[in-house]
């Protein structure tokens, strides 16, 4: 196919052939677009164009020349040949002896096939394991003999049958090889597929336990069961906000109350605390701030936290339900010098003593610490054996006395409590 650029303004082309380089040149098409496929050819010669462009005023020079040689077109053929096919295996008893003098020449030899008479030529036919009998009137095979040594075969009949029992042999074994290989193959698969089946079997044990688990009820603390709300067959809601068996959790109590706001800002979680229970006496027993409420409950108009104590080992007598007092020890002092609290006077915001020197009572400005309900701690202004005075009962005011009480150690250091 010839193609070329367009010209500007061309309406159509004239295409011209020549035989010689250079020509002449005969117009061969005149088309309208910049393509022209040349049938007119002859497979091998070469060819020589120019091209023309034309419009309204006429035609322009030729284009420079292009050659060209047509070739044959080619179809790609593909050829098969199996060898395998029609295949004949070529018996080594078909070679035989044309024309012996005797049949002890023919015995001598150990030739399986003897031609006594007829065309010498005529060749073996292994297509049919025999010879051409129609141009060979007489040809023959040796006779089977067993008692020779080595035995005489009779023709190519028994080693074809010998080869063709090999071959099927071959074929068993070949056979037997594949479907070896196959089960070699398939052992990865059929290995997965065993370890599919266990871990199925697995999970269903599994589900099973979990079901037989899940049969009985169990406890998550140890305790005493107080109520039971539900009876064996009946169902139970997990919505419910209280449980259908409740137990009492006799191997830890705490002691439950509530405290303003102007002292839950001084509590902190694991403060220690002293518990008291009504019911028991004064027995005190230790115990631990485990819990505060975040959020202020309102009662009688005022709001109030709730306080958990932990008691750290119940006496044995302390039931659940039972009332009793916890004092949380905020602070402590140990070797305090304390004054009664009755002691401490206070006058304009100024808290002060009363002490007796050289006989008159003196208003005193000293610096308190931590105080309990009982007793408030003194760090500076008096010291240990100075008589403090406490202020007289009213009723029984006389005079301008007063009762005087000696300043003393804190002793052994215990905690002050708080309130």
């Amino acid at each position: 196919m010839l193609a070329w650029t367009a010209s500007s303004g061309a309406t159509s082309y004239h295409v011209k052939r020549a035989t010689v380089s250079g020509g002449p040149y005969t117009q061969v098409a005149a088309p309208a677009t910049v393509g022209y496929t040349d049938t007119a050819v002859v497979v091998g010669s070469a060819y020589y164009y120019v091209v023309t462009a034309l419009n309204s005023y006429g035609e322009s020079a030729n284009s420079s020349q292009a050659s060209a040689m047509p070739t044959a077109a080619t179809t790609a053929v593909s050829v098969s040949v199996n060898v395998l096919t029609d295949r004949h295996y070529i018996s080594p008893f078909v070679y035989g002896v044309n024309f012996p003098n005797n049949p002890a020449y023919v015995q001598d030899t150990g030739t399986t096939m003897v031609r006594w008479g007829g065309n010498a030529a005529t060749p073996y036919n292994w297509k049919n394991f025999d010879t051409n009998a129609s141009a060979d009137w007489y040809f023959q095979n040796r006779p089977w003999d067993s008692t020779a040594n080595p035995p005489w075969p009779v023709d190519s009949v028994q080693y074809v049958t010998a080869v063709q029992n090999v071959a099927a042999a071959q074929l068993r074994a070949a056979q037997s090889l594949q479907s070896a290989q196959t089960s070699l193959n398939n052992q990865p698969s059929n290995v997965q597929s065993a370890l599919n089946s266990l871990n199925n079997a697995q999970t269903a044990v599994a589900t099973a336990q979990a079901n037989l688990d899940n049969a009985v009820i169990k406890a998550t603390v140890a305790g005493v069961v107080t109520t039971i709300s539900a009876q064996v067959g009946e169902n139970v809601s997990s919505t419910s906000t209280t449980g259908f068996i409740v137990i009492a959790n006799t191997g830890s109590m705490a002691l439950h109350g509530t405290i303003g706001e102007a002292d839950i800002v001084k509590l902190k979680l694991g403060q220690v605390a002293t518990v008291t229970v009504d019911a028991i006496g004064t027995a005190k027993m230790t115990g631990k701030v485990t819990s505060l409420d975040p959020v202020a409950t309102i009662s009688g108009g005022v709001p109030v936290y709730g306080v958990d104590v932990t008691i750290d080992l119940p006496n044995q007598a302390v039931k659940p339900g039972m009332s009793g007092t916890a004092n949380v020890i905020i602070a402590s002092s140990p070797n305090a010098l304390t004054v009664p609290n009755l002691a401490v006077k206070t006058a304009s915001g100024r808290r002060y003593l009363t002490v007796m020197k050289d006989g008159q009572q003196v208003d005193t400005d000293v610096t308190f610490g931590i105080s309990n309900d009982t007793v408030t701690e003194v760090l500076t202004g008096v010291q240990e054996g100075d008589v403090v005075v406490l202020p007289q009962p009213r009723a029984t005011t006389t005079g301008a006395g007063g009762r005087g009480i000696q300043f003393g150690g804190g002793g052994g250091g215990n905690p002050v409590p708080g309130r």
